[in-house]
């Protein structure tokens, strides 16, 4: 077969309602609709072993033949359509995103801490040299993303000969770093600075008051020091994070409002009841808020269908989550909640290790994938599950909760069907 020949990507996936098709890019989250006899057509070319010219060249009409190449340039930018040569490539593993934590050691004890982070004595798992045979061996997967995570990382007092070493080895390769910024100062934020891309910042409230709930006292103000601290010396990529307790819009609003002026980015988190939050869940249960916006903000369906992203997680194939014993889980949400999939330390090829857990059927794997919607474990049978369960982890959290989802399944619904499966007329012939 040449290698120009058009195929549909490893990556694509498909819904059908009536004579339409949504083409979606699991791990991208793009999509496009187009009629089922244009997608039909596609089939027939790709089963004929057809180069994209030679595609077009079997419309006779010119409109058709504009239409259909216009179409083909989309699903080109969105990695649904690809040539045989790049399919073989987003066949073979590479790892995006790794989050490490280098620590489950912690100068704090949050009471929503997932990962139930320890006090600050105590030896960490893996040492210095442990640390180094990791990264190596992420590299070598050609790793595009590390995010050094904890408990706290800076309790580490090797980090900075960490940083150095990932930035020794791959000047390429893009390093954040998740902290409470508690321990910043003028001795090290240089150097963490000049080794690093960006800083995630967790700071759960807008004052000191909501702040503390969840944090304890007096962390607001040194947070929001050392926020201007990391500035002064250069970071501009600084995100800060609050977890959603309840449905508090008023709480929301403020938080960005804090963010703006920081000039940070904000995120609001979902809070998940495990590790530490489960053991604190009533007192968390009580800070609870259900408060109404404002403004009904209303959406026009178009301006909506380009906001509309579909699931993108990764987590698994593209990303890992590696803890402070090297105990690998899909992502960070997981750990505590199912089996690892391994543990690093204990692997001699990485890369081995990733492509065969690209055809896994485990069950160990299946804890985590019959909660991913491309896997079609979970409403097999909707034509907008791809849109409507966004992430495992938040899938399986809802689930747990909500042993009834039919009035969420009606309401998703009627949100995603128009912006999905709006109308659309176009046909073609040859």
């Amino acid at each position: 077969m040449k290698n120009d020949v058009m195929c549909f990507s490893k990556n694509a996936k498909f819904l059908f309602n009536r004579n339409q098709v949504v083409a979606v890019n699991r791990y991208n989250g793009g999509w496009m609709r187009i009629s089922k006899e244009c997608y039909e057509y596609l089939l027939k070319g790709m089963d004929a072993e057809l180069s994209k010219q030679d595609f077009l060249e079997a419309f006779m009409d010119e409109d058709d033949k504009a239409y259909i190449k216009k179409m083909i340039e989309k699903l080109e930018s969105l990695g649904v359509v690809v040539d045989v040569a790049k399919n073989e490539v987003e066949g073979l593993p590479q790892l995006e995103s790794v989050q490490i934590s280098l620590t489950n050691r912690c100068n704090l004890k949050c009471k929503h801490c997932a990962s139930s982070a320890t006090a600050l004595d105590g030896e960490d798992p893996l040492n210095t040299v442990d640390l180094k045979r990791v990264i190596d061996k992420l590299i070598s997967c050609r790793v595009k993303k590390l995010i050094l995570s904890g408990g706290e990382p800076l309790v580490r007092e090797d980090l900075i000969e960490i940083l150095r070493y990932i930035r020794e080895k791959d000047k390429n390769i893009e390093v954040s770093i998740m902290t409470n910024a508690l321990l910043f100062n003028e001795k090290n934020v240089k150097e963490i600075i000049e080794n690093v891309n960006s800083v995630d910042i967790s700071l759960d409230g807008f004052d000191e008051e909501s702040c503390s709930k969840i944090r304890g006292k007096n962390v607001f103000s040194r947070v929001l020091k050392n926020i201007a601290l990391l500035q002064r010396n250069g970071m501009d990529k600084i995100a800060v994070s609050m977890v959603s307790l309840g449905v508090d819009f008023d709480a929301d609003r403020k938080f960005n409002e804090l963010c703006k002026k920081l000039n940070v980015t904000p995120m609001i988190r979902r809070l998940s009841y495990t590790g530490r939050a489960k053991e604190n869940e009533e007192y968390l249960r009580k800070l609870e808020k259900r408060n109404q916006s404002d403004e009904v903000i209303k959406i026009q369906v178009e301006k909506a269908r380009k906001a509309t992203k579909a699931c993108s997680c990764k987590a698994g194939i593209r990303m890992i989550n590696i803890n402070e014993s090297g105990d690998i889980y899909p992502c960070n949400t997981f750990d505590g909640c199912m089996h690892s999939i391994g543990n690093i330390m204990k692997i001699d090829s990485l890369y081995d290790f990733l492509k065969d857990r690209m055809n896994s059927n485990s069950n160990d794997d299946m804890d985590f994938f019959k909660f991913n919607p491309y896997y079609e474990q979970i409403c097999s049978n909707c034509n907008v599950r791809y849109f409507c369960w966004t992430c495992p982890y938040g899938t399986m959290d809802y689930l747990n909760e909500k042993k009834d989802i039919s009035d969420y399944c009606e309401s998703k619904k009627a949100f995603l069907n128009p912006i999905i499966w709006g109308e659309m007329s176009k046909q073609v012939g040859v």
